[in-house]
């Protein structure tokens, strides 16, 4: 669960376009579009530019699904980068669900490509997955993150 310490603590911030990974024949970059109001069109643009599975089913548990298994990428480093912040503070609870999938997924992809995780397994395909935001939205996700009814 979300934490007001762990809000930002696996996301990445950047101050100009250089500090993005370039997009490469290994690495995939896509930008989320900017001024999102609702749930539905934030995953509707997920959809689009993460080129999910038809099966894909615009709710939480299917983005959940979706970000732990990117089998229909050849690309090995998925990095999602955000100019702002979704929901212009309209949506909060919305936001805190997404800021959370978003890094618990960011967790879950580090855990898999431990050397030792699956230790009997044969894995193919593993992937990165990294999250940045303009820095400016640094700023607004500490203040987001104090107003959290949470430990």
């Amino acid at each position: 669960m979300i934490t007001k310490e762990s809000v930002i603590k696996d996301f990445n911030f950047f101050k100009t376009e250089k500090e993005i990974p370039k997009k490469s024949k290994d690495t995939f970059v896509v930008r989320l579009p900017v001024n999102i109001e609702t749930k539905l069109e934030l995953l509707q643009s997920l959809y689009k530019i993460l080129q999910f599975p038809d099966y894909f089913g615009f709710n939480w548990d299917a983005l959940i699904d979706c970000l732990g298994d990117f089998h229909w990428l050849k690309a090995k480093n998925l990095v999602l980068v955000h100019e702002d912040i979704p929901f212009k503070n309209k949506e909060l609870k919305e936001l805190l669900v997404y800021l959370d999938i978003l890094n618990i997924t960011i967790e879950d992809w580090k855990e898999y490509n431990q050397k030792d995780f699956y230790e009997d397994w044969e894995l193919k395909n593993m992937h990165t997955f990294s999250v940045y935001f303009s820095d400016k939205c640094k700023t607004q996700l500490e203040v987001f993150s104090k107003k959290l009814p949470i430990g």
